[in-house]
């Protein structure tokens, strides 16, 4: 997959780990569930609004700056 096909969703947790200096692995570990999962919500290039405030909560990051990192 090239860079103009990641959904806004990957770019945004690419941006928003890279601005906390953590990666996915590290991410799972803060939410308590595996890197499977992560991987798997992000290459679905969707996620539910549950998933969704599970990541910005564990990366202490409100859900529309999270949403605003991949739109720009």
């Amino acid at each position: 997959m090239n860079t103009d096909e990641r959904t806004a969703l990957e770019k945004s947790l690419d941006i928003a780990l890279s601005m906390k200096g953590i990666n996915r692995k590290q991410l799972a570990t803060k939410m308590e569930c595996t890197g499977a999962y992560i991987t798997k919500i992000m290459t679905d290039g969707r996620m539910s609004l549950n998933s969704l405030v599970r990541v910005c909560n564990a990366l202490d990051i409100k859900v529309w700056e999270f949403i605003k990192l991949g739109e720009e």
